[in-house]
């Protein structure tokens, strides 16, 4: 209990963490404008975007997903990016709480924490099209058996991804991502990767959607392969404040497979 009292502390001073103030000068040339927020939620491509220099960023939200008699609900997704070089950002993830509901019982309880960075690679090229030079990022992360007995793994989980991005046309943009993990499931552990593709389309300066499919191989220890799809929307209340909501369905063979969520991010 002290151990995470402590690391909750530290990452609450974090994210306190704000840009300084500057002062005025008119012989000053005036500051760059900043770009409105970009979030790595609520689609499961992640973004090849980092965040600002000394800019902390939250993202939260809430997913109810049923899978044939199972239904998982995830409180809190609280996803902390701090900004500590224009190209490098901190990234933490808090536990989130978890109900499962089965013909058996209800189980509660909360998830591991992560800790992981994110590094932007390379600038998209000039220019509009899918042949143009993609901008990139990396992204590594590890949990930490940190949750509660029934939702804890019991040894550290390693992540990479590789995301790309590119915009189409000044109104559809695409993110591709490729994952490897070293997961841990119910003990066994095993290598699984993933890919995700997903189409974002600017309907105004506050409305955006987004079309995506992904997929795991394999989903588990000794399952197959799992692929899912899913579709979203986000408003920008500000450049530095967005609502999101979405739905998908699995493309498993079960008669019952989907989920839906919502979330909030902010930028401080």
């Amino acid at each position: 209990m002290k151990n995470k009292a402590l690391l909750l502390s530290v990452l609450v001073c974090t994210g306190m963490v704000f840009p300084a103030l500057v002062t005025a000068n008119p012989l000053s040339a005036p500051p760059e404008e900043e770009e409105p927020i970009v979030t790595d939620r609520p689609d499961f491509t992640e973004s090849s975007e980092t965040v600002p220099l000394r800019r902390t960023q939250l993202e939260v939200g809430y997913t109810s997903a049923l899978t044939a008699n199972t239904r998982l609900h995830t409180v809190g997704e609280a996803l902390i990016r701090v900004g500590v070089t224009p190209k490098t950002e901190l990234r933490f993830t808090l536990n989130s709480f978890a109900i499962l509901n089965t013909p058996g019982g209800n189980t509660t309880g909360f998830q591991d924490i992560s800790i992981g960075a994110k590094w932007r690679l390379t600038e998209a090229q000039k220019g509009y099209g899918l042949f143009k030079h993609p901008q990139s990022a990396l992204i590594t992360s590890f949990s930490l058996p940190s949750g509660s007995s029934s939702f804890r793994e019991h040894t550290a989980q390693t992540l990479f991804k590789l995301c790309l991005g590119w915009e189409l046309t000044p109104k559809w943009e695409m993110g591709v991502n490729f994952n490897y993990s070293y997961v841990s499931q119910g003990g066994d552990r095993f290598n699984q990767f993933a890919t995700s593709l997903t189409l974002g389309y600017t309907w105004s300066k506050r409305i955006s959607t987004f079309y995506e499919i992904y997929g795991f191989v394999p989903g588990g220890f000794q399952a197959g392969n799992n692929t899912y799809a899913d579709t979203g929307i986000a408003y920008l209340v500000n450049k530095d404040t967005q609502f999101d909501a979405r739905v998908g369905f699995g493309m498993n063979g079960i008669s019952r497979d989907y989920f839906i969520g919502a979330g909030f991010s902010r930028r401080f």
